[in-house]
């Protein structure tokens, strides 16, 4: 009988495993599939509008995690779904409104902004949501979402094929996207209470997780987010549009790194530090870097037409640096975060933003879009060498030891990872009392 429950309980446990790297699957697809069909379809200028609206997205996904979802997972006692999801819909209510907003102010994009706005507020309900369900391991409140966010991409990729591509526009685009972020967000947890009250406790209960949380994602915000809507007005709507295309050609790879993450707390730091690992490491980034520039090279001898991707082509030489530093960088930052310690890590990350920010602007500046491109490449290198040197040198100022995880705030790619927090309270504290009434 013993035996037989063991079994089961085993079994089960696999089938939750399978289905939360099914849901990490999914929900990596869908991304790949709405970015990927912006990059083939819309032009220089439509994918430069695109963009724009895409990075508001990304910055409220980045105040989501650090005022809701991750303040919630380092406090003790967690609160409950109902303050939870209350805080979670007047937030994606604010971003919605943020978004119309901005979209209004700037002329390319008024006739997108309430289409806009449906994205960007359910997109961020869904998130906020997914990332609650997935940690109550509630497989069925995360795989309906995800399953039906693909299909509706999916759908708007067979329209693609039997639609001249000259014909879509960004408002294409972001109807499709508000469509997948709408049916998404309906299959997720729904709200228990929308009590505005809910807020001002949130905030006062998590009150120091925010403040730790918010000035962490503050400092990748302001490169990752703050230099592209820099650089806007001065490469223009097309020329924006160029340069983060470099960006999202890079995005595989940042996915490709999202289910690797837990081997980075598995290892010793040393085992990352040594030369066997950076030997290896260097050799994926240059395959990856190889791989980029044959498949831009390739579209470009076979003259296919391919909206956004054409107009990258002739920067082939630098997309490959740019994807191969890019793993680099990913892959250090994430070691970084998992063993170093505060002073080292947060060291690292005002030295690589304030390069992310003053190359690929010093370059727009002085050569235009080329300048950019070139700023950004030699940037993310630049970004990554650092990374790595504090990796070598925290191996050895603490040899054979290894820091616990951090868990700060992150970046827009990985959306949805559960982290923890080395000043995380225990889970044997007693109840608070101090909840809503």
């Amino acid at each position: 009988m013993n035996l037989s429950r063991s079994i089961f309980r085993s079994g089960r446990s696999r089938g939750k495993l399978l289905g939360v790297v099914l849901g990490t699957l999914l929900n990596a697809a869908s991304i790949l599939l709405l970015q990927i069909l912006a990059l083939v379809t819309l032009a220089p200028t439509e994918f430069g509008r695109f963009s724009a609206l895409y990075l508001v997205s990304a910055l409220s996904t980045s105040v989501l995690l650090s005022v809701v979802c991750e303040a919630w997972q380092r406090c003790r006692p967690q609160a409950a779904w109902k303050e939870y999801g209350a805080t979670l819909f007047w937030l994606s209510v604010a971003s919605a409104v943020i978004t119309v907003v901005l979209c209004q102010l700037v002329p390319g994009l008024r006739g997108i902004s309430y289409l806009g706005a449906a994205a960007v507020g359910f997109a961020s309900y869904r998130t906020g949501a997914r990332y609650f369900a997935l940690q109550q391991r509630s497989l069925k409140l995360v795989l309906p979402g995800d399953v039906l966010s693909v299909l509706v991409l999916s759908v708007g990729w067979i329209l693609y094929i039997f639609t001249d591509s000259l014909a879509v526009t960004s408002a294409h685009i972001v109807l499709l996207w508000a469509v997948s972020s709408v049916v998404s967000a309906i299959a997720s947890k729904p709200v228990s209470s929308v009590r505005i009250t809910a807020v001002r406790w949130w905030m006062a209960y998590h009150k120091k997780e925010i403040k730790t949380l918010l000035a962490d994602s503050s400092i990748l915000d302001a490169s990752a987010i703050g230099t592209p809507y820099v650089l806007l007005p001065m490469l223009g709507v097309a020329g924006f549009g160029i340069y983060r295309a470099l960006s999202n050609i890079a995005g595989p790879v940042k996915l490709l790194l999202f289910p690797l993450r837990p081997l980075f707390s598995s290892y010793s730091l040393l085992k990352f530090a040594g030369l066997l690992s950076l030997l290896g490491m260097s050799s994926i980034a240059g395959l990856l870097g190889a791989l980029a520039y044959a498949c831009l090279r390739v579209l470009e001898l076979s003259a296919v037409e391919l909206g956004t991707l054409t107009a990258l082509m002739p920067h082939a030489g630098l997309a490959s640096i740019f994807v191969g530093a890019t793993f680099l960088n990913g892959v250090f930052y994430l070691v970084g975060r998992t063993h170093f310690s505060r002073k080292m890590l947060l060291s690292g990350r005002l030295v690589t933003s304030f390069i992310g920010i003053v190359l690929p602007v010093s370059g727009a500046v002085l050569w235009g879009l080329g300048g950019a491109l070139l700023g950004v490449t030699v940037g993310t290198t630049a970004g990554a060498l650092v990374w790595l040197i504090l990796t070598i040198v925290e191996s050895r100022l603490a040899p054979g030891s290894s820091a616990p995880n951090l868990g700060p705030a992150a970046d827009v790619v990985s959306t949805n990872v559960l982290r923890n927090s080395e000043n995380e309270k225990p889970r044997g504290t007693s109840n608070r009392t101090d909840r809503l009434p």
